[in-house]
C-alpha cells in the first residue's frame, strides 16, 4: 500500500484553527458575515466544539493546565449545565420540534398499526 503525505492538509487545519481563535480556548464559527447578516459572529459554541474536535483528531488538545482549564470553562459556559447541550436558541427549538415530531409520528404509526391489526381480525 502506498503512503500518502497529508502533512500539508494537517498544517491547513492548524491554520484554520488559528484564524478562528479569538482568545485562549475561545473560537468563532464564521470569519465573515453572510449577505443577510444571519450569522452569529464572535464567540460561538459550535466554533469552540468544532475546534475541540479538530484538535482532538490532530492530537493537539492543550497540554498546558491553564490553557486547558480555560478551554474547558469556555465550553461549559456555552452549555446547558443540566443537559450538556449548547445554548443556541434556534438549534434548541429545532431539536425540540424534531423530537416532538418524531414522538407524534411514532404514536401515529402505533395507532395505524393497531387499527390495521384490528381490521384484519376475522370474526
Amino acid at each position: 500500500m502506498e503512503r500518502i503525505d497529508i502533512n500539508g492538509i494537517i498544517e491547513k487545519f492548524k491554520y484554520v484553527l488559528k484564524q478562528h481563535e479569538l482568545g485562549t480556548g475561545q473560537y468563532c464559527r464564521f470569519l465573515w458575515q453572510d449577505a443577510l447578516e444571519t450569522r452569529k459572529m464572535g464567540l460561538n459554541a459550535y466554533g469552540c466544539a468544532d475546534a475541540a474536535n479538530i484538535m482532538y483528531t490532530l492530537g493537539e488538545l492543550p497540554r498546558n493546565t491553564a490553557v486547558r482549564e480555560n478551554f474547558i470553562n469556555t465550553l461549559q459556559d456555552l452549555q446547558n449545565p443540566k443537559t450538556g447541550l449548547f445554548l443556541n436558541h434556534r438549534i434548541t427549538l429545532f431539536i425540540q420540534r424534531r423530537i416532538a415530531w418524531q414522538h407524534w409520528s411514532f404514536l401515529m404509526k402505533g395507532l395505524v398499526i393497531r387499527y390495521m391489526n384490528w381490521n384484519s381480525i376475522e370474526i
